[in-house]
This record gives C-alpha cells, structure tokens and sequence, in this order.
C-alpha cells in the first residue's frame, strides 16, 4: 500500500456503539505510535553483531591491501573480532562456484558465488548452497533480508524494505543484481 490510497470505513450503530468503536481506533492508533517508536529505537543503533566486520587495518593484520576500483579483479579481505582478538577473514580462501563477472562472497558459508551483472543474487546462492530465507522472490516479503557488508547492488523492490534498513546495508538478494563484487552476512 502507498501513501496515495485511501481507506474508507462504513459504519451503522447506535450512539453507545459508535463511541466504543471511537475508543478502539483511538487506542489502535496509540499502539501503532508505540510499535513505531519501538522499531525507531530498534534501528536507531545497529545491532553489535554489525561491530564484528570492520575494513582490515594494516597495522593491525598483514594483509596484501590494494585500493581497488569494482570489476578489476582485484579483492580485499575483511576483518572479523572475536573474543580473541582481530583475524583476517580471507575471502579469497573461500570456495569459488558459479561464472559470471561479478563476486558475492556469503562470509557465514564461506563461498564465493559467481554471478553475471543481470541475474539475481538469491537464486544463484540457492544454487551454490547458500541458505537464505525466503518466501514470495519478488521484493515484497522481506523474508530474504541480508546484510551487504560491502559491495554495490541495483535493487528493484516492492517495499519489502525500509529506507533506513538500506541505509544500514540491508538488501534483498531476491530483486538485486550485483553492480561490483559483494561481501554479504549470509
């Protein structure tokens, strides 16, 4: 639903009714303030699981580091925190399946799928063994949310997506397509 629809409701009762019927809308509405200030407070800090992927410091971990354009074939690695303190997390290490140009490296299953420019990121995964959840494949669920640590997609949702959720690097890999090489939390 956009914000150019309209929402129309008939209403036939008495005067007691009616005033009940006033008093659920009203208390309807206060809910829907509480849910939204609880989700803006929900995205207002991004969760700590996020801290764990930071771009490699070389003075930190000895890394090969290449400033590098999308497409030239040339691949960074990025660095997860743990307990016991920063490790490289090599993607070029990871399996490599598929063809195409492009690179979406999965840093949970630890595969590089290859992909071209116009196919979508999920059914290649799919394919390479990547478990992703999923449920309508056109934009509109959400339910294959993931989060792009690096990496630029074209994606054509039907608003299975908030603004602020792109904004803190989510995507739906079932209506992208991969524009540079990708690194992704799945």
């Amino acid at each position: 639903m956009d914000d150019t629809s309209i929402h129309m409701e008939f209403f036939s009762g008495d005067r007691q009714t009616e005033a009940e019927y006033r008093d659920e809308v009203t208390r309807a509405g206060e809910v829907a303030e509480e849910v939204a200030a609880a989700e803006e407070r929900q995205f207002a800090a991004p969760p700590d699981r996020l801290d764990m992927f930071v771009k490699p410091d070389p003075a930190i971990v000895d890394i090969p580091h290449t400033a590098a354009s999308p497409g030239d074939g040339a691949h960074g690695a990025v660095e997860a925190v743990d307990t016991k303190g920063p490790r490289a997390l090599d993607v070029e290490s990871f399996t490599t399946v598929g063809e195409g140009e492009h690179r979406v490296s999965f840093t949970r299953s630890q595969l590089n799928v290859m992909v071209t420019a116009d196919e979508p990121i999920l059914p290649a995964a799919q394919r390479a063994g990547v478990r992703i959840g999923m449920n309508c494949q056109q934009g509109m669920c959400g339910s294959c949310k993931s989060l792009k640590l690096e990496g630029d997609v074209d994606m054509k949702h039907q608003g299975g997506i908030r603004a602020r959720e792109i904004d803190a690097g989510k995507f739906l890999p079932c209506c992208s397509t991969a524009r540079s090489d990708l690194i992704v939390d799945a």
